[in-house]
């Protein structure tokens, strides 16, 4: 829990107003970031996200799969820890759809790219 309140802080400070699939929390027209922080709905969360970051790439922990967002046709991005999925990365950087970010700053201006509040 200490992590999820870190993380909708940070988010709060960028601009970004969120919402916790563990919370419960209202998904309103307002809200720009789904933390899907809950089992079994990635699919259904990447059916109505604009932009993706795929977890555990940040940190030495090989990242999740890719192939799940690239399969809904999502702009992703990740951190530069792609050891678990090194071929599907490799081929989604050579499509250009796949963007490495080295930290927090380096996310919000990659998801700042597809903000839907500027159009």
């Amino acid at each position: 829990m200490k992590v999820l309140k870190r993380v909708k802080s940070l988010l709060n400070q960028l601009g970004f107003n969120s919402s916790s699939r563990s919370l419960q929390e209202d998904v309103t027209k307002d809200v720009q970031v789904m933390l899907g922080d809950t089992m079994g709905e990635l699919n259904f969360l990447y059916s109505v996200s604009d932009v993706a970051f795929v977890g555990g790439t940040l940190i030495d922990h090989g990242g999740q799969n890719f192939l799940e967002p690239a399969a809904q046709g999502l702009p992703l991005c990740s951190g530069p820890s792609l050891r678990n999925f090194i071929e599907i990365s490799d081929q989604l950087q050579k499509a250009s759809s796949l963007k490495i970010v080295h930290n927090k700053e380096d996310i919000s201006n990659y998801f700042f790219k597809f903000d839907r509040r500027k159009k």
